[in-house]
């Protein structure tokens, strides 16, 4: 049987067999679990995981600007992010994402929080994860941000971890 699984960080497609069938109400079936999941790219845009430190600032109605908030990303893509920090964020909050790239050079972009969660066993305080879409990123930013992903996933591809 070949399915697929939404999980947490995306999609993931298996091949399974069928080990027994319980015709019970409602009927059910034992699948075998699967030695390797295939991960299923449905975005726009190539997302790679990396580490970049991050400052947040919500964008109240007024547009003003609330006080920085800091965390890490998990991955990152040129039109997105799924960031950690110690508090959350509400859904559909607007924010002003401030990256820091390897380099130590700053980039600064609006962004929307599309998901949330926790991560019950997190072993640092940022324990709240968000999945960001960006709303306002000028086309220097985006450039930077696609080259950025494409230079960590060769990265990756040469240490066989992609």
């Amino acid at each position: 049987v070949r399915l697929q699984l939404a999980l947490p960080d995306g999609l993931r497609r298996f091949t399974a067999v069928i080990r027994e069938r319980h015709p019970s109400s409602p009927p059910s079936l034992e699948l075998s679990w699967p030695e390797n999941f295939q991960r299923i790219q449905r975005r726009d845009n190539v997302r790679v995981d990396a580490t970049l430190r991050i400052q947040v600032c919500r964008i109240r109605d007024d547009d003003s600007r609330g006080p920085p908030l800091f965390g890490v990303t998990s991955d990152i893509s040129a039109g997105g992010a799924r960031i950690r920090m110690g508090e959350p964020i509400e859904l559909m909050t607007s924010i002003e994402l401030v990256m820091i790239f390897p380099d130590e050079v700053e980039h600064r972009c609006d962004a929307r929080v599309l998901r949330r969660g926790e991560l019950t066993q997190a072993l640092t305080d940022l324990r709240h994860w968000m999945a960001l879409e960006f709303t306002n990123i000028t086309p220097e930013v985006r450039r930077e941000m696609t080259r950025l992903v494409f230079d960590l996933q060769r990265e990756q591809i040469r240490k066989g971890v992609a």
